[in-house]
């Protein structure tokens, strides 16, 4: 019944970090019974900030792409939780169904209650399709906006809520 949420995402795209960065986080301390990893995986890229997930629909089939989109983004954001990062940086997430592209905004929202956190969707936004030069150049300009994001603001907070709390007391 839940095959569907035991797998990853199709793609992603991640800062890639300087070895001084990589070893930081390779001696780093993460929460008791948690993965070394600063991500939802323990797999070879356990030490890559990831910003953008990626799920294609398979042609000929019913499964909705944001199925596991959510899980998987479900999953970044209580890991985000476990390790003490903070949520209040937002990820993002593109659908391909057949030609279409579609981009959704995942962030957290605080309730009332401190220790909990509920995960919002925006979305879709259309991206472009793959049916005309037009939505492909469209595809592209989002990918690129979406690129320099990630290298500004996503990395500025990766360097303040993760790296930092890694680095060796002075």
């Amino acid at each position: 019944m839940f095959k569907e949420l035991d797998k990853r995402v199709d793609f992603a795209i991640g800062l890639h970090l300087t070895p001084n960065e990589r070893d930081l986080l390779e001696r780093g301390q993460f929460a008791e019974n948690s993965p070394s990893s600063i991500s939802q995986t323990a797999d070879f890229i356990n030490l890559t900030p990831l910003f953008i997930n990626i799920e294609v629909k398979r042609r000929h089939t019913d499964g909705d792409p944001m199925i596991q989109l959510a899980a998987w983004i479900a999953a970044e954001f209580n890991k985000r939780k476990v390790e003490g990062y903070s949520l209040e940086m937002p990820v993002f997430a593109i659908a391909i169904d057949g030609d279409l592209w579609e981009l959704y905004i995942a962030y957290s929202e605080s309730p009332l209650a401190a220790n909990d956190y509920r995960l919002n969707f925006l979305g879709p936004f259309d991206m472009g399709n793959t049916k005309t030069y037009q939505g492909i150049f469209q595809i592209l300009a989002v990918l690129c906006c979406l690129g320099r994001w990630g290298l500004g603001k996503y990395r500025q907070w990766v360097e303040k809520e993760i790296l930092h709390k890694y680095r060796p007391v002075s």
